[in-house]
């Protein structure tokens, strides 16, 4: 998948391989089984479909003509060997838009790849074929038949819609398979009125093919080209093939191109739901960074989810990172829901506002440094260079006195144009687990939940005192449930991540500094849920009247903010979080 801005190049790609293949052609002896041993000069008329006005058209702006000169090269895997193709194109200094010249980069390279078609009995011209769909909203009314040769030369010209009823008449039952199981129906195909030699009439159900809809065209043209060329290898390059399909077709497309094992496929799309089909290494993202490097690599793990939230197609998302002042990344949706909900109420409460914030989820923080650099990588472009960076992170399984040093690790090597970056630390293993850091206002918090009265928040308060005591003191108890239960997610956590503050770690290095009043940092979602029920259980014991059920580490969130009534009622930790948002 081919992904980016608009205007930023994707469709040059296509025609850069265009560009190849009519280099490719051009150097075919004339019966096709072997190359020119010197190549030949590429006539400009030819090139009017690759969008080039002028010879310098195709090289970069401000190049001299004495130094306009271009290499492609397109590397071919046949049978686990590479062969190499490359070629030089220069500009004729002396006449303009006349022809360029063209060079073999290595000569030997074409000769290898020569011999090794003809050990197959082929012919280069149908060994190797390029195709382009574009996106397509109608046909032509009357196609007259065509000889192969003219057929071919429209598809390698972008130009298959105007011929594709002569591609259909040949490869029917095939198209009308792939159409099929896209679209889950039981079209049928059929060419009418045979004696007519000037037109071709096809029918699609008893229908004129004319009167069907862009989406079933467009998977028509694509299909029936892939089918006509019938090469041992193609190259098959897609313009948005989802413009014109239904969401759910969409899936199904993708899974038939899968089905095409002689076939590599550049599609070009701006469609996020398009996106979900394909893995990070399916993705090749182009910006002015990749540009400028000249080198387009597939996304790294862990950034497809900011592309398709932010690029592939909420164009609101987008505009907002185009004038983002502060970019602050949180780990999951979890999160991202919490400064939803706890944002507004702050900025009314506190007086304030900050329309450049723009959050973005992580989707977790397993290889955080990682992210962080595909991320730099990704939104460099987009996103303003003085855009300021912030990371709000779990805490983990990181020991309370190594938070600087895991801090560092993470922002190691992130590429944010010397904006600043900051990485901060939930006051708990996550977020749910900072209810804990402010032992009196959760007791408040728990005495209005179960409506008790205000009389009673004292004893609630002394409960939780005790069970953090108790938690604090079986956490390090390994034959206790409670450690074992922490020392699963330990070892999780362990396993997961990499950088010198996990290199060694041993459980003690974090249980160590674990006291009643930092018990939130060992309190997972599974733990943070004991210890709800067990506070459950000392109120339904003292307070039978009580009917409300347990507060769980998801619960707890939707009753905190319809708790809150001001500022007051916040917990410090989160007011030190939003504080540092809004600052």
């Amino acid at each position: 998948m081919l992904i980016g801005a608009n205007n930023i190049g994707k469709t040059s790609i296509f025609e850069a391989i265009h560009l190849w293949k009519m280099c490719y052609d051009l150097n075919l002896k004339k019966d096709k089984s072997g190359f020119y041993a010197n190549s030949h000069n590429l006539p400009f008329r030819d090139m009017e479909f690759i969008r080039v006005y002028n010879d310098m058209d195709l090289f970069p702006v401000g190049c001299a003509k004495k130094d306009a000169t271009m290499h492609i090269t397109l590397d071919i895997e046949y049978q686990e060997i590479t062969y190499s193709l490359g070629f030089s194109i220069s500009k004729v200094t002396t006449i303009d838009n006349a022809y360029l010249q063209v060079e073999y980069i290595n000569a030997t390279e074409f000769k290898n790849f020569e011999t090794m078609v003809a050990s197959l009995g082929k012919k280069l011209d149908t060994f190797l074929t390029v195709n382009e769909s574009r996106p397509v909203a109608n046909i032509i009314v009357k196609e007259p038949y065509m000889y192969k040769a003219q057929v071919m030369d429209k598809i390698a010209k972008g130009k298959g819609y105007e011929v594709l009823r002569n591609k259909l008449r040949e490869n029917t039952a095939d198209v009308e398979l792939h159409i099929n199981n896209v679209l889950q129906s039981s079209y049928h195909i059929t060419e009418v009125d045979r004696d007519n030699k000037q037109y071709i009439s096809m029918q699609v159900d008893g229908k004129n093919i004319l009167s069907f809809g862009s989406g079933f065209l467009q998977l028509a043209e694509i299909f029936s080209s892939v089918e006509y060329l019938g090469s041992e290898i193609g190259i098959l390059l897609i313009d948005e093939p989802d413009s014109h399909l239904h969401l759910k077709i969409q899936k199904r497309l993708i899974d038939e191109f899968r089905t095409f094992n002689n076939m590599q496929l550049f599609i070009i799309t701006h469609n996020d739901r398009f996106l979900e089909c394909v893995s990070e290494n399916e993705i090749l993202f182009l910006d002015d960074t990749t540009k400028a490097n000249g080198t387009i690599t597939s996304l790294s793990a862990g950034c497809k989810g900011i592309v398709m939230e932010n690029l592939g197609g909420c164009l609101r998302q987008l505009e907002r990172l185009r004038f983002a002042s502060r970019l602050i990344l949180v780990e999951g949706t979890g999160d991202l829901d919490f400064f939803s909900n706890i944002c507004p109420k702050y900025e009314t409460w506190a007086n304030v506002s900050a329309p450049g914030n723009v959050f973005v989820k992580m989707d977790g923080i397993d290889t955080l440094n990682g992210k962080l650099i595909s991320y730099a990588r990704a939104l460099k472009g987009i996103i303003p260079s003085t855009c300021e960076w912030l990371i709000i992170r779990d805490t983990d399984c990181v020991p309370l006195n190594r938070k600087t040093a895991a801090g560092n690790d993470d922002k190691k090597n992130v590429d944010t144009s010397n904006a600043p970056i900051s990485v901060v630390f939930q006051e708990g293993y996550g977020i749910e687990s900072t209810f804990l850091s402010d032992p009196n206002k959760f007791a408040r918090l728990i005495t209005n939940y179960y409506e008790l009265d205000v009389a009673e928040e004292g004893n609630v308060s002394t409960e939780i005192s005790r069970l953090t005591s108790v938690f604090a003191c079986n956490v390090k108890d390994i034959t206790n449930s409670l450690h074992t239960n922490w020392k699963k997610h330990f070892e999780r956590q362990i396993k997961a991540r990499s950088g010198r503050v996990y290199n060694d770690l041993k459980p003690e290095d974090v249980l160590t500094l674990i006291t009643p009043t930092t018990i939130q940092y060992i309190m997972t979602k599974d733990i943070m849920n004991i210890f709800l029920q067990n506070l459950h259980s000392f109120i339904s014991s003292n307070y039978p009247m009580i009917a409300k059920p347990a507060l769980t580490s998801q619960s707890i969130f939707s009753f905190y903010y319809s708790w809150l009534t001001g500022l007051n009622d916040m917990f410090d930790a989160h007011k030190l979080l939003l504080a540092q948002i809004y600052s």
